[in-house]
């Protein structure tokens, strides 16, 4: 182990390092405290399922952001909570849902108005 030259100590010690930042960024963006199973499957279920539902609150919050700036400024923290307590303003929904309807398809008020009068 002393013959190992210094270059790849400093390279192995880096890529710890890239993963111990990986960790330290879930712990603040996905508010894991902890894992609920401890087998591998389990740890993997738990973090891709919570890296999976961050990403879609993430592209909902960043491609609906700019049209409902006015009514609310949340962070995306905030917004995330709101979200998940259904306590976001009306407008905001109202985007949302908008956002939602346009990615089914629907583009018109029409189209729209047509579906909501056949339920």
């Amino acid at each position: 182990m002393r013959d190992v030259p210094p270059e790849i100590i400093a390279h192995v010690y880096k890529l710890r390092w890239q993963i111990e930042l990986f960790f330290r960024w879930i712990k603040q963006n996905l508010e894991i405290d902890h894992l609920f199973g401890r087998s591998e499957n389990a740890v993997y279920g738990q973090v891709f399922g919570t890296l999976i539902a961050y990403v879609l609150l993430r592209w909902l919050y960043n491609d609906t952001e700019t049209k409902w700036r006015l009514f609310a400024s949340p962070n995306f923290l905030a917004f995330t909570r709101k979200f998940v307590y259904q306590t976001l303003p009306v407008e905001v929904r109202s985007e949302i849902q908008w956002f939602f309807l346009q990615g089914i398809g629907l583009s018109s008020k029409e189209e729209i108005n047509k579906l909501v009068n056949n339920v």
